[in-house]
């Protein structure tokens, strides 16, 4: 009986593939501090709303070409969004991760010309990019690159 059970549910498994679990830990804040490296300064702090003070913080660790990681989440409908703008002294990345996601995992951008500009929203000064990369897609930075997830899929991520 436990056969005839079985064989719907493989089917339904081959119908709609999902992305497979990953043996890697996906940890944003691991993953912010390696693309960094040593000695980067922090700015924000976790689940916490990024402020003034927060990009103040980074900009100045960018305009000296320092390595930095920039924290914040944002809380959706039904999931809170963990947000990392880091930078290794000379690239800048910005990644994400979602807690609805399960397993967790990490994606992002690379920050193409990078810029400081003024936030109409907020009236203080952040990083703008002058464009991304990938262009029209994202990387899969930390987790199983699933081809089934996605429209496009993710680019492997190879800082």
């Amino acid at each position: 009986m436990r056969a005839l059970t079985l064989v719907p549910l493989l089917l339904l498994a081959m119908l709609f593939p999902a992305c497979a679990a990953s043996t890697e830990d996906c940890d944003i804040n691991t993953t912010a501090a390696d693309l960094a490296g040593d000695g980067a300064t922090v700015c924000g702090a976790d689940a916490t709303e990024v402020n003034e003070a927060d990009w103040a913080c980074a900009l100045t660790a960018w305009s000296a070409g320092t390595p930095f990681v920039l924290r914040y989440a944002s809380t959706g409908i039904d999931s809170v969004v963990e947000h990392a703008w880091v930078s290794d002294g000379s690239r800048v990345w910005i990644l994400s991760q979602d807690s609805y996601t399960r397993p967790p995992d990490i994606d992002g951008n690379e920050c193409v010309d990078p810029v400081v500009e003024s936030d109409s929203e907020t009236g203080y000064d952040v990083l703008g990019c002058g464009s991304w990369e990938p262009e029209g897609n994202h990387y899969q930075v930390c987790g199983e690159l699933c081809t089934d997830c996605g429209d496009p899929d993710p680019l492997p991520f190879d800082p």
